[in-house]
């Protein structure tokens, strides 16, 4: 695993939108978040407007118009 925690790292120094807020969409849904950080398991975790968590493994992210 601690390959994987390399990658994981070079990842989150690379990530562009991490800590802002940002529309995701995946599967033909589409809602407003924050990404946080890549989980141990690859995918992208991201807190909701509501509070919640929700891990994404496909999708786009693009910057929310007058935050970016």
């Amino acid at each position: 695993m601690g390959e994987f925690t390399d990658i994981r790292q070079d990842w989150s120094n690379a990530a562009w939108g991490l800590g802002k807020v940002c529309t995701l969409r995946t599967m033909g849904e589409s809602f407003t978040g924050t990404p946080r950080y890549l989980a141990e398991d690859g995918g992208l975790v991201v807190l909701l407007d509501d509070g919640q968590e929700k891990r994404l493994y496909a999708g786009d992210i693009f910057p929310v118009a007058g935050l970016e």
